[in-house]
């Protein structure tokens, strides 16, 4: 695995070189050991963005976490420079996971409750950002937020919206 071989050697320029009996078990072991060695804004910016997307909104995470812009700013740039994140090809705007592997095993540590927590506050500040710019939100990011909330009303409400702007542009397949 490209991935695998990436990582251990990032350990090893980094002076991590693990033992011939501690190497790691499997990557997403090796992504947790590393997390745990970040600061604490980066860990907790990497949860938000895992729960946001494999590609993510810049201003939707940084609204939803309330963090302030130099902090979010420096912690996403430590995320970038550990290769944890990159750049969206397509969008200034975004950024995505380097590997879905990293997504996977940031979600797989948060708790539910944790997950369901960070899932309404990105429903309520994709909304907010929608009514306060006056442009709709793709109803695909608040349905997800809304289902990973656990708010079924509101999952029903933006599914429903979705399948009749999809009827709209002829997507009969797509709104059912």
């Amino acid at each position: 695995n490209p991935f695998f071989v990436e990582e251990l050697a990032r350990d090893a320029a980094a002076g991590r070189a693990p033992s011939q009996g501690d190497l790691p078990w499997n990557v997403r072991h090796m992504i947790v050991d590393r997390l745990a060695r970040m600061g604490g804004a980066e860990r907790e910016l990497i949860h938000w963005a895992a729960v946001a997307g494999e590609c993510f909104d810049l201003t939707l995470v940084q609204a939803a976490s309330g963090v302030d812009d130099d902090s979010f700013l420096t912690a996403l740039d430590r995320l970038r420079k550990a290769g944890l994140i990159e750049d969206d090809q397509c969008s200034l705007e975004r950024m995505c996971f380097r590997y879905a592997l990293t997504r996977e095993a940031v979600l797989q540590e948060l708790m539910g409750p944790d997950r369901r927590r960070r899932a309404a506050a990105l429903m309520r500040a994709a909304q907010a950002m929608a009514d306060e710019r006056s442009t709709e939100t793709p109803l695909e990011w608040l349905v997800g937020y809304a289902i990973d909330a656990g708010d079924r009303p509101a999952a029903f409400a933006y599914s429903a919206a979705a399948g009749r702007q999809s009827l709209a542009l002829s997507g009969v397949a797509e709104a059912a």
